[in-house]
């Protein structure tokens, strides 16, 4: 009676035991929870990787503010182009320079008016050294383009609505004076057409 009563409470025991390793072996919801939490914690990660974004971000191209300058493609032409932005500042593109850097005789610096008998304007030719050269053919360097034939001394002398002889005559003063055109208007009757054109 004792041995078998020993048996039984060793079985007794033993299921006992393994009951507790049953137990043990399940996981705790508590741990679980603490290890979502762990894991959710790496979240910081991708927080990180937005402020890295948001750094490369700060290293955008800056923006330019400044003036403009007249890029043109060699000292003795009037090839204009446009200036790139490079680091906030404005630049030339590779191998065209500022009209600013051209020396005074430069081409590229020609102000002088040509002026032709009916009042027409231009520029002087480029010599083939890249200076000024002279006034095209049929054109003389003038201060002002004033038509041969018309008595003034400057354009503002011409009135709107004067009479004038042909469709060819023009008067020119500057590029922000006063300057006038021969043209028909609606009766067909040729008459001074004047503008001050704003600099």
């Amino acid at each position: 009676m004792v041995r078998v009563g020993s048996a039984a409470w060793l079985v007794f025991v033993c299921a006992a035991g393994c009951g507790g390793n049953t137990a043990s072996a399940k996981p705790d919801p508590a741990e679980n929870t603490a290890g979502t939490t762990s894991t959710a914690g790496t979240s910081s990660t991708p927080g990180g990787a937005a402020s890295s974004a948001g750094g490369n971000g700060s290293t955008e191209p800056l923006a330019c503010q400044e003036s403009l300058p007249a890029c043109i493609a060699n000292c003795g032409s009037l090839d204009f182009g446009s200036p790139d932005c490079v680091d906030g500042h404005y630049r030339c593109p590779e191998g065209w320079v500022e009209l600013g850097s051209c020396p005074a005789q430069a081409c590229a610096n020609r102000s002088q008016t040509c002026c032709s008998p009916t009042g027409h304007v231009t520029v002087p030719d480029c010599a083939a050294d890249g200076t000024i050269g002279d006034c095209p053919a049929g054109f003389a360097q003038k201060d002002r383009c004033l038509p041969e034939g018309v008595n003034i001394q400057n354009c503002s002398e011409l009135a709107n609505g004067d009479a004038c002889a042909s469709e060819e005559l023009t008067c020119y003063t500057s590029k922000c004076g006063r300057n006038c055109d021969c043209k028909a208007d609606a009766t067909g009757r040729l008459s001074w057409q004047c503008s001050a054109l704003p600099c």
